[in-house]
């Protein structure tokens, strides 16, 4: 298995997230006992760069393979699609204050495209924008972004 630290808003440890073998069974993503879900798998909201890219994912494989697709941005990954909403909140509102870019990459399913609707209202909220090039929900035509790779898929920007 995998294993990446899951931070808080202020960049402590607070977590720890495995990806574990499908043929292992549940859980898929265990973390450490009684540590919260909430946070940024990977990189933290502080390493978004001024003028740079900042890529939101879900689940481990996504995240870690966000930071082979697009290398140099900062990563950061939801533990799952409840997680989205408020980690996309936190780093957009960060994002439009330093003139960064971000890409939303949810899972291609009912419950990613929700959370990538709801995600992507809040960083509209925040000041990004689809139409001015700061917002790009990314699609990739897999059921995740770990599949489109594997496939053979490449990012444009």
């Amino acid at each position: 298995s995998r294993a990446v630290a899951l931070y808080t808003c202020g960049g402590a440890v607070l977590n720890v997230v495995r990806r574990r073998l499908p043929e292992l069974g549940e859980p898929k993503t265990p973390g450490l006992r009684d540590c919260p879900t909430a946070g940024t798998m990977l990189g933290k909201i502080g390493d978004i760069a001024p003028g740079g890219v900042v890529v939101v994912t879900e689940g481990v494989a996504d995240t870690i393979t966000a930071a082979l697709a697009w290398a140099g941005a900062a990563v950061l990954g939801a533990h799952g699609a409840c997680n989205m909403l408020s980690l996309t909140r936190a780093a957009a509102i960060r994002a439009a204050a330093i003139g960064a870019r971000m890409l939303l990459v949810p899972h291609d399913d009912q419950t990613g495209r929700d959370a990538a609707r709801e995600a992507g209202a809040a960083a509209v909220s925040a000041g990004l924008s689809v139409r001015g090039g700061s917002l790009q929900i990314v699609r990739h035509g897999a059921k995740d972004l770990n599949d489109a790779w594997r496939a053979g898929w490449r990012p444009n920007a």
